[in-house]
């Protein structure tokens, strides 16, 4: 799918659109959640690509920045510029607003449930939302926040935040109560308490209200859980693209309870996932972790690049980053914490390429864990050609499936 634009009260609007399979009646907006960069994304568009429904992404990306799909450099002129375009896309497939669904998660969850709310669509589904706006994004989002903002006094700022933590609520209570509303959260989200829990019985007004938990092992923090139950969602977006909205009530998703291997294999996973090179710096990256031994914490394991030839061993040390969701991309069946499992540099500030040694050299992945330690060649599911320079150095990298390998010559 390409990016589009289009003009809506004077304002450019991104967005993707894929149309709907044969005859079916049914519109899904999906709103985005942070990307985590302040660059916008579009959430579920690899998901939805088998919908039967018009699917149609909006980029959060107004004025300039990440904005709730609501208010930006303090003021809320957001909201009728996304409203009018869904309404024109609703008026050119000739729907009503019960024939639309409205989906997101965190920040797209609470668009969806103020959108959806407000204007009446039909079906609202979202993930680990947050209703109270203006707090949250001032802990947790602070560029948001000052994107939001900008321009305001500090009573100017307090004034949108609180207006921001009443929104949802208030339309909430102004909305008709014949509509589907599926909210997905877990306890292992630290939010659930100061977001979620406090604010089911208002939405038990509306006739077709389901809560959905997913209590899994494996969701250990608020960003898995819309990934863990992705299954789950996509099924309620079918389903009510076709009109069967499913009546759950309060559910809990089942989830196998998992224990520790009880014979671990032992053996290296190494997978090299990025390499680039710039101003005389190369930045591997990847994952490298010995199966069976849990990394949950930092000090659970260290790692070392290593390079040889027919005539010598060097190591390099080499960082290490939390990556929660290495735990289910690793996941074969038992329980262990592979967070820790992915490899970098300092501060992911690079490493010189003057410092590698003259020659063709071989590279490894050396994994210390808990007293276990194991070496793999680097390797990588796709192939990498990159080359670098520094002061007095030329580099040349290769990886591919079986090996990757530095070639150092002078400049």
């Amino acid at each position: 799918m390409i990016e589009k634009k289009a003009v809506i009260g004077g304002v450019e609007i991104s967005y993707m659109r894929k149309p709907a399979r044969y005859d079916t009646k049914h519109l899904v907006i999906v709103f985005s959640g942070f990307s985590g960069n302040g660059k916008p994304a579009y959430n579920y568009h690899n998901t939805l690509s088998d919908c039967p429904a018009e699917v149609v992404w909006i980029q959060d990306y107004f004025f300039g920045g990440e904005s709730y799909y609501l208010c930006a450099k303090g003021q809320f002129n957001i909201e009728p510029i996304v409203y009018g375009f869904i309404s024109s896309i609703l008026q050119e497939l000739k729907l009503e607003a019960t024939d639309c669904t409205v989906l997101g998660s965190s920040k797209g969850g609470s668009a969806a449930m103020y959108y959806g709310f407000k204007y009446n669509f039909g079906t609202i589904i979202a993930s680990v939302p947050q209703f109270h706006i203006g707090s949250y994004v001032e802990q947790d989002w602070p560029y948001a926040l000052k994107h939001m903002t900008d321009g305001l006094s500090e009573s100017g700022i307090r004034d949108i935040q609180g207006k921001l933590d009443y929104m949802i609520a208030e339309a909430i209570k102004d909305s008709h109560p014949q509509k589907n509303v599926y909210l997905i959260s877990s306890l292992a989200d630290v939010q659930y308490e100061t977001e979620i829990a406090n604010n089911v019985k208002q939405l038990r007004k509306f006739e077709n209200f389901n809560l959905i938990m997913a209590n899994s092992q494996m969701i250990k923090q608020h960003n898995q859980v819309s990934r863990h139950t992705i299954a789950t969602t996509m099924s309620i977006v079918n389903l009510s693209a076709m009109g069967m909205s499913p009546r759950f009530s309060d559910e809990e998703l089942k989830f196998r309870v998992l224990s520790p291997p009880e014979k671990p294999s032992f053996r290296p996973y190494v997978k090299l996932k990025k390499f680039k090179t710039n101003e005389g710096k190369y930045y591997p990256e990847g994952i490298s972790v010995i199966r069976g031994v849990s990394c949950e914490n930092y000090s659970d394991i260290n790692m070392k690049l290593v390079l040889k030839n027919n005539e010598q061993k060097l190591s390099i040390g080499i960082a290490k980053d939390n990556k929660p969701d290495l735990s289910r991309e690793l996941f074969d069946g038992d329980l262990v914490n592979y967070d820790k499992g992915w490899f970098c540099t300092l501060k992911h500030a690079g490493l010189p390429i003057d410092e590698l040694p003259l020659g063709e050299w071989s590279a490894h992945i050396e994994v210390l864990s808990k007293g276990y330690v194991r070496q793999a060649p680097l390797t990588s599911d796709k192939e990498f050609l990159s080359t670098g320079e520094g002061n007095i150095k030329r580099m040349v990298f290769r990886a591919n499936a079986k090996e990757s390998s530095f070639i150092i010559t002078p400049i």
